[in-house]
């Protein structure tokens, strides 16, 4: 909705050492947020199906190496265990999820992959998990916590959901 969301977890990714994780829903939003990261003079790496033998080597080079440190994916990609296991020796510092919502409305449905970030998460072990969106109920956030928190609280920030930039 243009109002900044995106920032509270690229820049945080620019600053840490290590290596951002974001997961999107969307192939589209993937390859939106990766022009995005290119035109702030990052370099994105993409993970996603379909890709290579040679794609795959090369990305975890660039991942190894440090060449990129913002890693763009999906949570059907990450179902893989050689995907899992590469990650792993990787040093993950902070775990995004955005459009947060779907983990809940779209993983009980057509997208189960979302349900299994939870033991993703507890194999990764990475250094901090955000998570966002503009549209959460109480009853999503308190399935997130489930889900993505391993039922710990999360720290909540939550906006003035009014979108002035928005009209109908």
């Amino acid at each position: 909705t243009g109002a900044g969301k995106s920032l509270c977890f690229m820049l945080p990714a620019l600053l840490l050492p290590g290596i951002t994780m974001i997961i999107y829903p969307l192939l589209s939003l993937m390859n939106d947020q990766a022009r995005r990261v290119r035109e702030l003079g990052a370099k994105p790496t993409i993970l996603r199906g379909g890709q290579s033998l040679e794609e795959r080597n090369s990305l975890w080079r660039e991942l190894e190496e440090g060449e990129s440190r913002i890693l763009i994916t999906n949570p059907e990609t990450l179902g893989s265990k050689n995907v899992l296991d590469h990650l792993r020796e990787l040093r993950i510092s902070l775990l995004v999820v955005d459009e947060v919502h779907t983990v809940t409305q779209w993983g009980e449905t057509f997208r189960p992959s979302y349900l299994e970030l939870k033991g993703i998460i507890k194999k990764l072990k990475p250094l901090q998990i955000t998570a966002f969106t503009a549209t959460a109920s109480p009853r999503i956030m308190d399935r997130l916590t489930h889900i993505l928190f391993d039922g710990r609280k999360a720290h909540v920030v939550m906006g003035n959901p009014d979108r002035p930039n928005i009209c109908y």
